[in-house]
């Protein structure tokens, strides 16, 4: 079977992608992934899923006839609206029924397909952590800059990764900058306690499931969809 996965050209590397290589990469034997960017769909093939679609035009999705499944990472408001229109028509699938309920529609909850072990602490990274951290992308306000920074002037000093004009800043934050992947896990065993407030809803959140899983103490709120799986499903 060829699925053919519709996504837009990345402008970096955040959770929708590493998400979308997970999930490519823990399909069936059998399934070959076709990649389907804006202006090359690949039309014809036997089954397709939708992610990020913002970059696309009614007109890329209007000639697929085999089945969609769209596999909602966001709650996509800066989507063409002729897309929209034509993808919810077709199967949904949201991260967290936080995220269903914020979208409004019917459909399955699965959360990212997570690769966790390089996340799981050892007795010596249990020993040695201290102090407060906050890993985002910081590429809009919503991921609440300024709680953060208040969080901070309270309770700092708090170390800041991840990139983005959002960034916190003020008393108490020590600002590290862009944090590649491969360092996300040996910076929370490098901490006891993880910070992140978004004002704005976060359909899953994989930061806040990371340091969980690292055995940080979370300082989070209600806006994120993981705590459904964290408080409910965790094996999920």
């Amino acid at each position: 079977m060829n699925v053919g996965w519709i996504t837009d050209r990345p402008h970096y590397v955040g959770g929708s992608e590493l998400t979308q290589a997970e999930f490519q990469a823990a399909a069936p034997d059998g399934i070959e992934v076709t990649i389907c960017h804006p202006g090359e769909v690949t039309y014809g093939l036997d089954r397709y899923v939708a992610h990020n679609v913002t970059q696309f035009k009614a007109d890329d999705l209007d000639p697929i006839e085999a089945p969609v499944t769209w596999y909602h990472h966001d709650l996509s408001p800066w989507i063409d609206p002729g897309v929209r229109r034509r993808l919810d028509r077709e199967r949904h699938v949201f991260c967290s029924p936080l995220h269903r309920e914020r979208y409004g529609a019917e459909g399955e909850c699965i959360p990212p397909a997570l690769e966790l072990d390089q996340y799981r602490p050892t007795r010596q990274t249990k020993r040695h952590r201290e102090g407060a951290c906050s890993i985002a992308s910081w590429m809009n306000p919503g991921k609440g800059p300024q709680l953060v920074a208040q969080w901070a002037q309270q309770h700092g000093p708090l170390s800041v990764y991840g990139g983005g004009i959002f960034a916190p800043q003020g008393p108490g934050i020590d600002f590290r900058g862009p944090l590649s992947p491969d360092l996300v896990a040996s910076t929370l065993f490098a901490h006891q306690t993880f910070v992140f407030l978004p004002t704005a809803i976060e359909p899953f959140c994989r930061c806040v499931v990371e340091a969980w899983v690292a055995g940080c103490d979370l300082v989070v709120n209600r806006n994120i969809g993981a705590h459904h799986w964290i408080e409910n499903d965790p094996t999920a």
